[in-house]
């Protein structure tokens, strides 16, 4: 075998494995019609001139972006809808991690609808509910409130949510 060769080989060795390619997203009709609403929700009453608006861009393809087409869905519908953030935070100047001093398993989606507290937490793919946030959805529906954990990207393509 040839010097040459042997490098080949060895470099075929080494190189990894390549990964499929993602799958390209492709936005709902759903998703672009909730677009299209905040837009003129937004500005419905505004002054502001036309090129200095901008529009929000959602998407239903993480945890995260989901979260933002429902609290903005619920606030269409005349809800109140807020994100609540558990997670504590790395203080890089106590070099330690300091936790967030909320509750755990609080839902993703706490919102207020026609006087109704709704608790949401949002799922997707292969996101499960913990037994702290099971333990929390028995107390709001023990106090009467209403949860919802699923994947709950069924809300903006069948419009479900209606109040």
């Amino acid at each position: 075998m040839s010097y040459q060769e042997e490098i080949t080989t060895l470099i075929e060795s080494v190189e990894k494995p390549r990964r499929k390619p993602k799958q390209r997203y492709i936005k709902p009709d759903a998703i672009k019609e909730l677009e299209k609403l905040w837009f003129e929700f937004q500005y419905k009453d505004s002054a502001l001139p036309e090129y200095i608006r901008t529009k929000d861009k959602f998407s239903d393809n993480n945890a995260n972006s989901l979260t933002k087409c429902v609290i903005c869905y619920i606030k269409l519908k005349g809800g109140q809808a807020y994100r609540i953030n558990s997670q504590g935070q790395f203080d890089f100047k106590l070099n330690k991690y300091r936790f967030s001093g909320m509750r755990k398993g609080l839902p993703d989606i706490q919102a207020i609808v026609n006087g109704q507290f709704i608790g949401i937490e949002v799922k997707i793919g292969a996101d499960r509910q913990s037994k702290h946030q099971q333990k929390i959805q028995s107390e709001i529906e023990a106090s009467g409130g209403v949860t919802s954990c699923q994947e709950i990207s069924w809300i903006l393509k069948i419009g479900l949510m209606t109040f």
